[in-house]
Parts: structure tokens; sequence; C-alpha cells
């Protein structure tokens, strides 16, 4: 009696095999695998472009063949994904060999948020806001500004292209938001994998009205208001305010030496409320003396008087 049996060989291993990976990760992460006759798989991560089946990282055991599979990461910076394929009978093939991805779990670092260059005072809601950032894996992506502004939403997100992350900053413009006073923005940084650092902040006082206050010509001995008409030239100039932070101020007009604006600011001192410009005089010569004065305070308003 004969008997007969039916073999196939098959030497061949799977063919076909690729990884496709995100760009960046911040956290265990997605892989896509795909081979042509594979029904098992290793899958391991180094930072060697060219993978082994000798890796100290390639796992113990097989596992059964799938299109997608969750990797870890342990080491910062550029990570491949590599790849073996089984089939059925044993057939092993080739490393497959991912791109490169990026796996970066630490978060920016804001070292600085300033408004306006750090000025104590604004006088425009119109606002520019630095924020200095680093991140040294994936590098910066955006930052997000928050507090006392009129930005909301992707308005008030702003985008770090190559130049600003080579500055280490952003500069955004955004308008304070409300009425005079103190104003507090926040700003978050999110790098390109998605990790957002704490938040970090600068305060800027609001001012957008001039001071009110009034300017008075005294006798150069501040005994009295200066009259109408005078025969002498020395005089002072007394200027009162309720305003608290004026911090200069420019004279000039029928004054000696003073005929012209000048170009700087003299500092201002002010003792409860009033300021005295002592050591003036008058042009020579006789008619109608005009007197200017301007007073700043500490937001760059300007308040014009006349006597």
């Amino acid at each position: 009696m004969s008997q007969y049996f039916n073999l196939t060989l098959d030497t061949t291993a799977p063919s076909g095999g690729s990884i496709s990976v995100s760009s960046y990760y911040n956290a265990a992460g997605n892989v896509n695998l795909s081979a042509t006759n594979a029904s098992f798989m290793k899958v391991w991560v180094n930072q060697t472009a060219s993978g082994s089946a000798s890796d100290a990282e390639v796992p113990a055991s097989w596992e059964a063949y799938s299109n997608t599979k969750q990797v870890s990461f342990t080491a910062q910076g550029t990570n491949y994904v590599h790849v073996l394929f089984m089939d059925e009978v044993g057939n092993i093939s080739s490393v497959v060999d991912s791109s490169a991805t990026v796996y970066d779990s630490v978060a920016p670092t804001i070292s600085s948020v300033s408004i306006n260059n750090g000025d104590d005072y604004a006088n425009n809601a119109s606002v520019t806001v630095r924020v200095s950032v680093s991140d040294t894996t994936s590098g910066v992506d955006y930052v997000t500004l928050s507090g006392d502004i009129s930005e909301t939403g992707d308005n008030a997100k702003f985008t770090f292209n190559a130049t600003d992350r080579a500055n280490g900053y952003k500069d955004c413009a955004v308008t304070l938001s409300g009425a005079d006073g103190s104003k507090t923005v926040s700003a978050t940084a999110t790098d390109i994998a998605g990790n957002t650092s704490t938040s970090s902040s600068d305060t800027i006082t609001l001012d957008t009205a001039a001071a009110e206050a009034t300017l008075v010509l005294r006798k150069s001995d501040d005994s009295a208001n200066l009259p109408a008409y005078v025969n002498g030239t020395a005089f002072a100039a007394a200027v009162s305010t309720e305003d608290t932070d004026i911090v200069s101020y420019k004279i000039w007009g029928d004054i000696a030496d003073a005929t012209t604006e000048p170009d700087s600011w003299t500092a201002a001192s002010f003792s409860s409320g009033r300021m005295l410009i002592s050591d003036l005089a008058l042009t020579s010569g006789e008619g109608l003396k005009t007197i200017n004065v301007k007073i700043r305070d500490q937001g760059g308003n300007v308040t014009v008087l006349t006597p």
C-alpha cells in the first residue's frame, strides 16, 4: 500500500516591513507597523539608526504581529524604533528601522517675562511682552499669554520661528485691558513635543491720564504770588498737583538762559504735592513775558502748564 504526503517548503521571510513614527514624543506613544506574511514581531527602541538583532534592547520573546505598537522611550533626544518580523514557520526578516524621532519629556524653561523692557509704567495700552525661554531638546513651539490683556484664544498664542529660537525670546504685541492701574501679564511656553512650562509673569502700571496740575509764578523768596506787573526780573515758579508720580519737568520762555524748550528733562522734586523752581530771571526788556512749563509722570504722560 502506498502513502502520499503533501508538504510545502517555505523559506521566505516576511517582506515589505516598515515603521511609521511621529516626529516627536513626550511620553510613550504608538508607532505603525506593516509587513507581508508576518505572524510575530519584536519591537525595540534605542538611539542607534541601524538596529541589530543583537541589540541589548531586543525583547526576549516574540509577540503577535500587529499594525500598531505602543513603545516607550528612556533617552531624551533622537531615537529610532526597530522591528523584526517572523512568519508562522520561523522565517525572520532583517531588522527594519524607523526614521529618526525625538523624545522630549522636559518642558521649556522661561527665564523672564518683561513688559516694555521692564518699565514700571506704560502710558499706552499697546505694549510689547518679551518672553525669554529655552528648550534644549525639541525647541520652543509657541508661548501663550494671559492675564490683563485683550487677546484670547489663538490671538494669545505667539509662534516661535527659527530666528526666535536662536535669539532665545519672543516679542509679543498685546493690548492691556481695562482701566488704568496695575496690570499683570503671564506666559507659558510649549515646545514642539507638546510639553508646557510653568507660568511666569510681569506687572506694569497702566497710566494713560496726564497729571492735573497748576502753575503759579511766585516772588523769588516764595513769599507771595508774582503780580501782573513787575519791575524786577527775579522770580520762582510753583507747580502743585495731587499726582504722586511726577518725575521731571521743562521750563522755558522769556527766561534768561532758557528761551527755547530744552532737549532734556530735569528731575522733579515734590514735597507735599508742590515743587518750587527757583533762581529764575526774566529776559531783559519791557513787555509781556511768557513762561512755559511741562511736567511728565512715570508713564510718560506730559502736562502743559500755563500761569
